[in-house]
């Protein structure tokens, strides 16, 4: 069958068994490799063309549970005829984002929501593929790390008088750390200020980022902190999210599987 008399489903077929989108976005704080919508875009306009296709990207913007999402609708259209498939994909736009303004935070998930409609369309897994398991010899090494500086010596609440007049002395014969006056030290601000991985799945409000706990494992440790069966007194929510920053994640949704039983056995 010549590409004129093709069908969209054999086109599409056709491109879904051809196109290889190569990961050519790094993510800086996840230390991973991804695509973006930019990159499948590149990787599938020379296989459009020999199959006599076209891909129409267009947005919509959807109201659910007082939040706003984006739809994005990938079209793959013949183009000697009416002949189309689409596949949609939704986003939730933030309320705010630490540097974005409203546009930027727009732009953004609609970008997200077309790279995931582009996926269903073209049949790529972001989730499971070989940059996920690669390790090969091709796979870069990963820097030393660095070794842990001493930190200043801080005078705080508890400092007794003893401790304040030794570092004093301390700092004054150069046997000693820098010397530092009172302060507070929020332990937290770095938590919150971090960047935030990759999202790869949204259920209302809740989010799973890439690397940490499903949101089905979010819920179980929700249900677990505040379950008042068997004689156990259910946890505050100030006292969950002290727990779990003293794992250093700023958030549940934050946590990675690798602490997650440990997690569990303390909410228990």
């Amino acid at each position: 069958m010549g590409k004129d008399n093709m069908n969209a489903k054999r086109a599409l077929g056709i491109v879904q068994s051809t196109l290889k989108a190569p990961k050519g976005q790094k993510n800086d704080f996840g230390g991973y490799m991804y695509r973006s919508c930019e990159d499948i875009l590149e990787a599938v306009k020379p296989i459009l063309a020999e199959v006599n296709a076209i891909v129409i990207l267009y947005d919509e913007m959807v109201e659910c549970s007082g939040n706003a999402y984006v739809k994005a609708v990938a079209e793959f259209a013949m183009v000697d005829s009416d002949d189309k498939i689409s596949v949609s994909a939704f986003a939730r736009e933030a309320v705010d984002r630490k540097g974005m303004d409203d546009s930027q935070i727009t732009g953004a998930t609609s970008s997200y929501a077309r790279k995931y409609a582009l996926n269903g369309l073209f049949l790529i897994d972001d989730t499971k593929d070989s940059d996920a398991t690669n390790k090969g010899g091709d796979e870069p090494k990963k820097p030393a790390p660095k070794k842990p500086t001493a930190k200043p010596k801080v005078v705080t609440a508890e400092s007794t008088d003893d401790d304040i007049q030794k570092q004093i002395d301390e700092a004054r014969a150069g046997t000693g750390g820098p010397f530092n006056g009172p302060e507070e030290v929020d332990e937290s601000a770095a938590l919150e200020d971090a960047p935030l991985p990759e999202i790869i799945k949204a259920e209302g409000n809740n989010i799973q980022y890439k690397g940490c706990i499903s949101i089905p494992q979010q819920k179980r440790l929700w249900a677990i902190a505040k379950s008042d069966k068997d004689g156990h007194t259910p946890i505050s929510d100030e006292e969950i999210k002290s727990l779990v920053r003293g794992y250093d994640f700023a958030d549940i949704n934050l946590i990675k599987w690798q602490s997650y039983e440990e997690i569990v056995k303390q909410l228990s």
